[in-house]
């Protein structure tokens, strides 16, 4: 697992493969949602930042 704190949050990066290459995006939505879960776990919270679009041009 490698681990590295970006201006914008932290960033995990695991190496796991599944045992079937046909399970694997069924794979990466269970290690998502497993660590999502462990983080909520230990009370952290995620953070949503605001973002405006504008059609304006300067």
């Amino acid at each position: 697992m490698m681990l590295a704190d970006e201006p914008w949050g932290t960033h995990y990066k695991v190496k796991a493969y599944p045992f079937d290459l046909r399970d694997q995006f069924a794979f990466i939505s269970d290690l998502t949602c497993r660590g999502k879960s462990a983080v909520r776990n230990i009370g952290a919270e995620f953070v949503t930042a605001d973002y405006a679009i504008t059609s304006e041009q300067p």
